[in-house]
């Protein structure tokens, strides 16, 4: 990974790529609800608080989803997904739902080996044990870089490879920086669902 500063530099020169598309994620029921009485299906301070692979601890509010329904099984419990599938481990209680993610800002694309070469990096550096370095005390290269690209305010999401569900793509959202005419909004066939990044905020009358 390249330090810092020439990240800030390369990444002016990177594609931002629009998405229009629809990812999911699956939340363990206690995550959801914490104790109110209306879940928070677009809850994005878990990261922040306890820390993940492109977010330190302390860092910006943001959504972890996934291209496919079956590997934010995998995200959410650490359990590979084709031992869900194959019923030899069973997840605890979780909520899985859809949501429609159109961003006009665009994409930072590390599942792009010509992107990674640029940023001095590999898909084996991005899938490294972020945890362990945490503990070591060690830098956190995909924190390091995910860091540089946010205050680059270029990019409202990072796309990669799942290290639960190797060859699947996840994708995290930047929800600070979701402005109109971007938004997430929660798929709910049902309408008892209204939740969507950014809020629409009914006028007074």
């Amino acid at each position: 990974m390249e330090t810092p500063d020439i990240l800030a530099t390369v990444l002016l020169t990177l594609p931002a790529v629009p998405i229009n598309s629809t990812y999911h994620r699956s939340v363990a029921n206690a995550s959801l609800y914490q104790g109110r009485r209306r879940p928070k299906y677009l809850y994005a301070l878990g990261p922040g608080r306890e820390g993940a692979r492109f977010t330190p601890k302390g860092g910006p509010p943001c959504l972890y989803v996934s291209a496919e329904p079956v590997t934010t099984l995998s995200e959410a419990t650490g359990i590979a997904s084709a031992l869900v599938l194959a019923g030899l481990a069973i997840p605890q209680p979780m909520s899985s739902f859809s949501m429609t993610v159109y961003l006009h800002r665009g994409l930072l694309d590390l599942t792009d080996t010509e992107v990674l070469a640029k940023l001095g990096t590999d898909l084996t550096e991005l899938d490294g044990p972020w945890e362990q370095q945490v503990i070591n005390g060690d830098p956190v290269p995909t924190q390091i870089l995910a860091t540089a690209a946010y205050a680059s305010k270029r990019f409202q999401v990072i796309r990669f490879y799942s290290h639960e569900d190797p060859g699947k793509v996840n994708i995290v959202i930047w929800t600070e920086m979701v402005k109109s005419p971007s938004a997430v909004v929660v798929i709910d066939g049902t309408s008892t669902i209204n939740e969507r990044i950014p809020r629409i905020h009914k006028k007074r009358v």
